[in-house]
């Protein structure tokens, strides 16, 4: 979603090539017209960097459009079991520039839907960690597996959702489908943000 706007950018530079010919073309012939030239040389610039506009943004206000660029949650519990992948923001993000990764990291908020889905995949442990890091406040998704044969080791999957329940203080939402054999006991009366949750797990 987020990639094609920046192919646009990218296919677009021919025609402002061309552009820029035509201006400094009708800069070198109306010599007379200073102002004017030095204006159609500063478009000419501007052309020929379109992200000026972006880095002259505030921070705050980058971080705003960037929390628009996150994939829809059901896709990715559908397509990831945690949502990192670097494909999709906000992993994405951090390699665009070393600002925007700047901003990316510093935007807590970017971080805190984590949705894992055993039926589909697992990612690495460390993924999930680092996420964990960069969050404040989580959401969480967890489902179980609905089968009783996965292709993932059931040591893993307690793992991840062990690790999750660690973080439980830090939940102000969360979404959990568990199998008997994935219910720890330190998820019963564990602490968490918010005191609905906190109620329904208690």
């Amino acid at each position: 979603m987020f990639l094609h706007p920046i192919r646009r950018l990218a296919t677009s530079r021919s025609p402002l090539a061309s552009g820029q010919k035509d201006l400094s073309t009708s800069g070198a012939t109306h010599t007379a017209g200073g102002g004017a030239n030095v204006h159609r040389h500063k478009s000419v610039a501007e052309y020929r960097n379109p992200f000026t506009t972006l880095r002259r943004m505030l921070p705050e206000n980058t971080s705003e459009i960037f929390t628009w660029t996150l994939p829809c949650e059901q896709a990715t519990v559908k397509h990831s079991a945690i949502n990192a992948t670097t494909q999709d923001s906000p992993w994405l993000l951090g390699r665009i520039c070393s600002r925007w990764r700047t901003v990316a990291l510093a935007s807590r908020s970017l971080w805190s839907f984590i949705g894992i889905d055993c039926n589909v995949l697992v990612e690495a442990l460390a993924v999930l960690d680092m996420q964990l890091q960069r969050a404040t406040y989580l959401r969480i998704y967890f489902a179980g597996p609905t089968s009783f044969y996965s292709d993932h080791p059931m040591n893993h999957r307690i793992t991840l959702l062990e690790r999750l329940v660690e973080c439980s203080p830090r939940w102000v939402e969360a979404g959990l489908t568990l199998t008997p054999d994935l219910f720890p006991s330190s998820l019963v009366g564990a602490p968490c943000s918010d005191p609905t949750i906190a109620h329904i797990m208690g």
